[in-house]
């Protein structure tokens, strides 16, 4: 790639790998909508979605990041990008819906909750499909899963059915409402013999690291944010403790003080917050967090921020 970072991506996969893998000074580019693609919120799931314009078919907007290493950004070996998909009509949606919530921050549930219900199947020929271990050791040999699982985004599955090249009815992504896609090492994608060449399987996560303390599964600033808004305090410990930064923003811009302020105060949260926390920083919208105690109504809130930021070198100047 170019030093000038794109803007488009030109197909999903392609979204998603830069999202996943390109350094921090594209972060601003990494989220532009893939082409043919649109963000928005689904009512029906009630969750944020890309949508598939040409089609209607409702993608994750986060994918299961199964790829483990400590550094994200650098994984050891080539990954892969693949999709599952899943209908309305055959009564998918809470699944769709609970494994969307669950994809950034804990990708291995989201995983066993696709197993869980069918979404994932065991292939027969696995080493481990029926529970079975090498006699000569007790560690677990590679499980395999397969289903509507396959390399091709929405725009691929609209195009063959388009032109009607090879488009056939029972292929498992045919009147698909919803997608999940997944972030994987590319020796952990094997087309499925009995599917088909556009059917793949996936190697079961669990059995892709010995110990899960020594992997990094999540981005912890994005957990730091869900548990600052739910006013949790020992979660917001947890993630300062194992190094989370506290200064991490979403899409929004917001960060965890940002998100707490919103809410009526859990001070044992602020207590956490406040001292490793930029009191100054902005949303996307120019919000400081004390702006954002303001616009909702949070006035302990807001009086104690402002008595931190008269103490504070660029705060004292931006407070009234």
């Amino acid at each position: 790639m170019s030093g000038i970072p794109e803007t488009i991506s030109a197909d999903l996969a392609r979204y998603f790998h830069r999202k996943l893998i390109i350094a921090k000074p594209a972060v601003d580019f990494v989220r532009a909508e893939p082409e043919g693609y649109n963000f928005t919120f689904d009512s029906e799931s009630e969750r944020a979605v890309i949508r598939h314009i040409a089609t209607g078919i409702r993608v994750a907007v986060d994918a299961l990041d199964l790829v483990e290493r400590v550094d994200r950004r650098s994984p050891s070996e080539p990954t892969r990008i693949v999709f599952l998909y899943m209908s309305v009509a055959s009564g998918h949606m809470p699944q769709f819906t609970e494994v969307a919530r669950l994809a950034n921050a804990r990708p291995r549930e989201a995983f066993k909750v696709l197993v869980k219900h069918g979404f994932l199947r065991p292939v027969e020929e696995s080493a481990d499909a029926a529970g079975l271990q090498s006699p000569r050791t007790t560690k677990r040999g590679p499980s395999w899963y397969t289903g509507a699982v396959t390399l091709m985004d929405p725009a691929h599955v609209f195009r063959r059915t388009e032109h009607r090249v090879m488009a056939r009815t029972e292929e498992p992504w045919h009147g698909a409402d919803f997608c999940i896609a997944f972030h994987t090492f590319a020796r952990c994608v094997k087309p499925f013999a009995s599917g088909g060449p556009e059917v793949m399987q996936l190697q079961d996560p669990i059995g892709l690291d010995d110990s899960l303390d020594d992997f990094v599964e999540v981005d912890y600033g994005v957990q730091l944010i869900e548990a600052a808004s739910c006013r949790d305090a020992a979660g917001v410990r947890r993630c300062l403790d194992i190094r989370a930064d506290p200064n991490f923003a979403d899409t929004r811009g917001w960060t965890a003080l940002h998100a707490a302020s919103k809410l009526r105060p859990a001070w044992d949260v602020f207590n956490l917050l406040m001292p490793v926390s930029d009191l100054t920083a902005r949303t996307k919208t120019g919000l400081m967090p004390v702006d954002i105690a303001d616009k909702y109504g949070q006035a302990d809130t807001a009086a104690v921020l402002r008595e931190k930021m008269r103490c504070d070198p660029k705060g004292k100047h931006l407070v009234i």
